[in-house]
């Protein structure tokens, strides 16, 4: 017999993908965009949203069928990316992010216990296990972390690749109040990302033995350096929330 289901989710992924590895060659301003890479994303992009359509379509009637009610919803849009931003060096530089000898995070000496996505998490004695900063210090603390956030540059353009930085309280009304979210939440400008390998984006037109020389280089002379990452995720419903 056929399960009485009372609802039913379905995930279409691959358009995820396609945007972290192709969507940067429609853009011509993109590094790596050239006429012929476009044509060739134009024609994966057309057919990639057209067998999405068409499953649409088909649960779609299916639904009419059954009388039943069905949403489609998208957790995110996306935008090309051209630059990787190393946005833990600056803390590093203060000091206030430390690593021992295994490249592990060292506790002891770390005023950040982590940085994960858009959120920044300070080290506080009392309600981390080894936190540092004193309960007094806290505030302080977090207005020395925007402060750092909103002064970093692009040594090419001057341009703050940090658009947004605050309280995690002070951005309430956009739904970044969540338990998820860091003592400090900021965002990125559009054009830049501060993930090194976003989701399964690929090196599209650089050898990987170049890119790694060019960290190199990067790292010494600064934080900022051009990637190949071709899409990164552009979030429009702020208040989801995701565990883990």
């Amino acid at each position: 017999t056929e399960p009485d289901w009372d609802n039913m989710y379905i995930q279409l992924h691959s358009t995820d993908g396609l945007n972290h590895r192709r969507l940067g060659h429609l853009d011509p301003s993109h590094p790596f965009s050239s006429p012929k890479e476009a044509e060739k994303a134009r024609k994966w992009f057309f057919e990639n949203y057209k067998a999405v359509d068409e499953i649409v379509g088909k649960v779609a009637r299916l639904a009419q069928q059954n009388d039943a009610v069905l949403c489609i919803v998208s957790d995110h849009s996306a935008v090309p990316t051209h630059t990787w931003v190393d946005t833990a060096r600056p803390f590093q530089q203060h000091n206030w992010l430390n690593f021992d000898e295994q490249g592990k995070w060292d506790p002891t000496h770390s005023r950040i216990k982590k940085m994960i996505n858009h959120s920044i998490y300070v080290n506080l004695k009392g309600r981390q296990p080894d936190g540092i900063v004193e309960p007094e210090d806290y505030e302080k603390m977090r207005d020395e972390i925007i402060s750092t956030l909103m002064n970093m540059r692009d040594p090419r353009t001057g341009a703050c690749p940090v658009t947004i930085a605050a309280r995690r309280e002070d951005l309430e009304s956009i739904g970044a109040n969540g338990r998820n979210f860091g003592d400090i939440v900021y965002l990125m400008r559009p054009g830049y990302t501060n993930q090194p390998e976003s989701e399964g984006a690929i090196l599209t037109s650089e050898r990987l033995s170049n890119f790694v020389d060019n960290a190199k280089e990067a790292l010494k002379k600064g934080w900022a350096f051009h990637r190949s990452i071709q899409g990164n995720h552009h979030d429009y419903l702020p208040n989801a929330e995701y565990p883990g």
